[in-house]
């Protein structure tokens, strides 16, 4: 998988309410660190900073999306 892919794995989990380490279980003994660190900053105790971390990744899986949906390179 690539890193988007594992970072956006992490933001669709977490929305299903998946939370803590299970969210990094799936992708192996060694998750790459951007999947870390959004999974890090999906634990803070803000709600507010969660809900930025969480909004700016699913940003970018709508984008995914959009673009495959119109046959964009993405």
């Amino acid at each position: 998988m690539t890193d988007a892919l594992e970072r956006a794995f992490v933001a669709v989990s977490y929305t299903l309410g998946v939370r803590g380490e299970a969210l990094l279980r799936p992708l192996g003994a060694a998750p790459p660190a951007g999947a870390v660190a959004l999974a890090r900053a999906l634990a803070q105790p803000e709600r507010t900073a969660r809900g930025r971390a969480l909004a700016a990744e699913l940003l970018e899986v709508r984008r995914a999306l959009e673009a495959l949906r119109w046959g964009a390179p993405g």
